[in-house]
Parts: C-alpha cells; structure tokens; sequence
C-alpha cells in the first residue's frame, strides 16, 4: 500500500512539520462524512485525469463541497509519489 497519513498539529501548516500517522481518528457527523468522501472520489478522479501534472487539493478549497470552515481540519490530498520524488 502506497498511501501515507501526514498530519500537523492545529496552527501549525508548515510542511517541513509534518509527521507520519499511525492511525486517525475522524470525530464527524453523517454530512461532513459524506463531504469527505465526495472529496476523496473526486481526488481519485482527478489523479487518474491528471496523472503527474496532479499536485495537491484541499478539501477546504472544494465550492462544491462547503460548508467545510476554516474551524476544520484541512484534509490534502497529493500522489503518493509526489512525496518520494522529492
């Protein structure tokens, strides 16, 4: 499996920051559940449209898919091999 969990913790969006997860725990409700999923089909999607040329997405950035507030956790989603090849 080629799929990482990153994480930083709340303030803190510096990528040189960013730890690798073990688990996460998602503390949610029905709608903002099936906001994420959304976001991560169209992710999936849009990685196999895009290949290479997909860099990275933010939930929070998705019109469709608001609210989703900056009160939130950002969710990112990036390739896999974006994170080796650099």
């Amino acid at each position: 499996m080629e799929t990482k969990i990153l994480g930083s913790r709340k303030g803190g969006a510096d990528s040189s920051a960013w730890e690798e997860l073990s688990e996460v725990t998602i503390a949610s409700n029905p709608a903002d559940l099936r906001r994420l999923a959304a976001f991560l089909t169209k992710c999936a999607d849009d990685i196999e449209e895009h290949g290479t040329s997909f860099g990275h997405t933010h939930l929070r950035d998705e019109p469709n898919l608001q609210p989703w507030t900056g009160e939130a956790a950002d969710v990112i989603v990036t390739r896999a091999e974006s994170l080796t090849s650099q």
